[in-house]
Order: structure tokens, then C-alpha cells, then sequence
């Protein structure tokens, strides 16, 4: 009877260990390498998969949070946190079509991971629930193909023609409207302002716009999910459909702006300075706009997306510029404005930093 249940207990045990056969571990096959730029440093982890043995088996495999997985040469997911995942073999047969291969390369990329953070076998493994961190970013089956990365790169063609008509067409206006010196060189010439509804001043404000809203495109797109159902990336017509909607947007509120201005230039008794006021900002904001087009440029040539909150840095930037941007205003009302300082105070607050800091709660954050 003991030798009964001895057999028994064997057969169980030796089981449970077919459950969860591991046929190789790559632990010990990992290359780490640096690739370092000038502007940002990446690690890259690889090595070899064998897909041609045991066809039945599965792949287990953890990687690190915000890392890039390629596999045969191919994107397959990006982990947006610590990632397990249990997938069949023959899933990724059919995915990445290996065809007669019999390894393909596995390539991934992040930073400051080393190879302690991965961990890969090939077994028979019971199913686990996967850790689902991970977005996945080429399904051949469901994937619809993204219009927008075409659309930024065009566009930014079209700013720059349209930008070289408006110079050709108002070169003093322009020149007068992009002259860094002048946030410094803030209301030397009261007269040397341009009129508010002048064709120059309303073909530069659709161009702002159209910088300004190709910009929050870009981050909406590449950083924030959850606001991109205003577009349709897949649609180029409504991608140029929404940029030229918004610009016009944005010389709408810009008129609405001045003509807040102007009604409490009157309340407070200073004539004609909504002009200057308004001018004055409306570099500080294209400046801005077309530096945060350069700036977009650089993290998407250079591949540096996934590499760090970019939206939150640039939110940071330009809020921040702005409201130094105000300081700077106050400091030159003081000189342009026979007023009080609370008088200063008061108008600042009521024009410019109410309306900002309502947009920024209710619109931004």
C-alpha cells in the first residue's frame, strides 16, 4: 500500500513539473550596450530568440518600466510600467512571420535598464494572468495607420512657405513682430506699434495660430491619449481640417482679447495702451510658438518620444515664460504709465493674470 501512494506522489509531482517546463533561459545571453548623443543617453539590451524548436511552447518575459521591445527588426510594444507577459510562440509566428528563420533578434530599448532587468525563457508554463503594462504599438490585425506624423512634417513645409509670403508681402511688420529685442525693448515707440485690424496684423495672427495649434496637436497626439479623440489621426483632411479651424480660433479670442483690453484700458484711464500691451505679449507668444516647434522637431528627429514627459516640460516652459513675460510688463508700465503702483497692480491682475489663471485651471491642468 506505501509503494501505492509513493508512485501516486510521483506521477503528481513529476506533473506539476511538466506544467511549468522551462526549455531556455536567455538570462545569461543578454548584450548591454550605451548609445550616448549629444543631447541624450539610451540603453539597449539584445539577444537571440530560438523560434524554430518547440512550437508549442510560450516565451516568458519580463521588462522594466517606459521600455521599447523590437523583435525580428519589427516594434512590438512599449511598457509604460514593470510588464510580464506569457505569450504562445505560434501568436508570434503569425504576427511577425518568421517564416524559415531560426532566431530572430530581440532588441530593447530604454533608460538606465541593464540586463538585471530582464528576464526571458521559453517553456511550457501554466497560463498567468499578464501584467497588461504595455501599449501596444504594431497590431497588423487591428492597427489603423496613423496620417499624423505625414501631417506634422507637412505642415511645418506649409508654415515655413506661408511664413516666407508674409515676410516677402510685410517685411517691416514681421520683422517688428519677431525682433527678440523687442521684450526688452518694450514701448519705446507707442507709435511704432501697428494697427490691430490691419491685414499685416491679422495674416500674422493666423500664422501664430496655425504654430500654436500644430504644437498642441503634437503633444496631444504623442502625450496625452485621452484628447485625442478632436482629431482623427488616421484622417489626414480632418487633421488640416482641425489645424485651420483652431488657428481661425485663435484670431477670434486674440480679437476678443484686444477688445477686452481696450475696455479696461478705458475703465483704468490709460489711453491707447491696450495697443502696446497687446502687441507686446503677442511676440512674447509667437516667439514662443515657433520655438516650441523647433523644440518638437528635435525630440522627434533625434527619437526621443518615449524618453521623457515632454508635454509637462514644455506646459512648463511657456506658462513660465508667460507669466515672466508679465513681470516684464509691469516693469515697463512703470515707466510708460504715470500710475500708482497699486493702480499697476490692479490692472495687471484684472487684464492678464485673472483670464490666465482661469484658462490654466479649467483648459491646461
Amino acid at each position: 500500500m506505501g509503494k501505492f501512494w509513493l508512485i501516486i506522489s510521483f506521477i503528481f509531482l513529476a506533473g506539476l513539473g511538466l506544467s511549468a517546463q522551462t526549455l531556455e533561459n536567455y538570462s545569461g545571453t543578454f548584450k548591454h550596450q550605451t548609445n550616448r548623443s549629444w543631447n541624450y543617453k539610451s540603453d539597449v539590451i539584445t539577444t537571440d530568440v530560438d523560434v524554430s524548436s518547440f512550437p508549442a511552447s510560450k516565451l516568458k518575459f519580463q521588462v522594466p518600466a517606459q521600455s521599447t521591445v523590437f523583435l525580428n527588426n519589427k516594434i512590438w510594444f512599449f511598457s509604460q510600467q514593470d510588464t510580464t507577459i506569457l505569450v504562445p510562440l505560434k501568436d508570434l509566428h503569425e504576427r511577425f512571420d518568421f517564416g524559415s528563420q531560426q532566431t530572430v533578434p530581440m532588441v530593447i530599448y530604454g533608460h538606465g535598464i541593464s540586463k538585471d532587468d530582464i528576464f526571458l525563457e521559453k517553456g511550457y508554463f501554466e497560463n498567468i494572468p499578464n501584467q497588461m503594462g504595455f501599449v501596444d504599438l504594431e497590431d497588423s490585425n487591428k492597427r489603423i495607420r496613423s496620417s499624423f506624423k505625414d501631417f506634422y512634417y507637412l505642415s511645418i513645409c506649409i508654415l515655413f512657405i506661408l511664413f516666407g509670403i508674409v515676410k516677402s508681402v510685410f517685411p517691416v511688420e514681421l520683422n517688428y513682430m519677431l525682433s527678440p529685442l523687442g521684450v526688452i525693448t518694450f514701448g519705446d515707440n507707442l507709435e511704432g506699434n501697428p494697427k490691430f485690424f490691419s491685414l499685416d496684423v491679422l495674416f500674422f495672427l493666423f500664422l501664430t495660430g496655425l504654430a500654436i495649434v500644430q504644437s498642441v496637436m503634437f503633444f496631444m497626439y504623442y502625450f496625452n491619449d485621452e484628447l485625442t479623440y478632436f482629431f482623427n489621426p488616421a484622417n489626414m483632411n480632418d487633421l488640416f481640417f482641425k489645424w485651420i479651424i483652431g488657428s481661425l480660433a485663435f484670431v477670434g479670442l486674440s480679437i476678443l482679447k484686444y477688445l477686452y483690453l481696450n475696455f479696461m484700458t478705458f475703465v483704468f484711464n490709460i489711453k491707447k495702451f491696450e495697443i502696446i500691451h497687446f502687441f507686446y505679449l503677442l511676440r512674447i507668444i509667437s516667439l514662443m510658438a515657433f520655438g516650441l516647434i523647433l523644440f518638437q522637431l528635435l525630440i522627434l528627429t533625434n527619437d526621443l518620444i518615449v524618453l521623457k514627459d515632454w508635454e509637462l516640460v514644455a506646459k512648463n516652459i511657456f506658462f513660465g515664460v508667460y507669466l515672466i513675460a508679465t513681470v516684464l510688463l509691469f516693469i515697463a508700465m512703470t515707466n510708460q504709465v504715470d500710475f500708482k503702483f497699486y493702480h499697476l497692480i490692479a490692472y495687471l491682475c484684472t487684464a492678464e493674470l485673472l483670464p490666465f489663471l482661469i484658462i490654466t485651471k479649467h483648459l491646461i491642468w
